[in-house]
């Protein structure tokens, strides 16, 4: 799972509109997720899956083809994502065990980035000693 960076600006979308919590309202905004729109377009978004995992499309075309303009497909796949990333903020808030979880495997990417950086590579501080005082590289 992925670290989601500055995640308390990120907006918690309510299930409905007077959907109200005891104990974690105040994380929610007053927004709420279409779910008429999304059962709309669930065949739409089905068959681009499936296309997406048997290979006959990259993800990101379909994402930039769909973002690109505001269709009722578009606002429906930016209403799912609303969902997923909700619960997935929930999740994260509510399991501990989750959260060591990323932050473990966060911290061995960081530290393999650090370690890589401090070779002799254009981000590496030898690199650069190297090129200040002129010699080859």
């Amino acid at each position: 799972m992925p670290r989601i960076r500055n995640w308390q600006d990120l907006i918690l979308y309510r299930p409905a509109p007077s959907t109200t919590y005891t104990h974690i309202d105040a994380i929610f905004s007053d927004k709420a997720i279409d779910w008429e729109l999304i059962r709309t377009h669930v065949p739409d978004l089905l068959r681009i899956a499936l296309s997406i995992k048997e290979g006959r499309i990259l993800p990101s075309t379909i994402l930039r083809t769909i973002s690109a303009g505001s269709s009722s497909l578009a606002r429906a796949n930016r209403e799912l994502g609303r969902v997923r990333r909700t619960g997935l903020l929930l999740r994260i808030m509510a399991e501990a065990e989750l959260r060591a979880i990323i932050q473990r495997e966060t911290n061995k990417s960081e530290q393999f980035n650090l370690m890589y950086n401090q070779k002799s590579t254009p981000l590496g501080p030898s690199f650069r000693r190297c090129l200040r005082a002129g010699m080859p590289v």
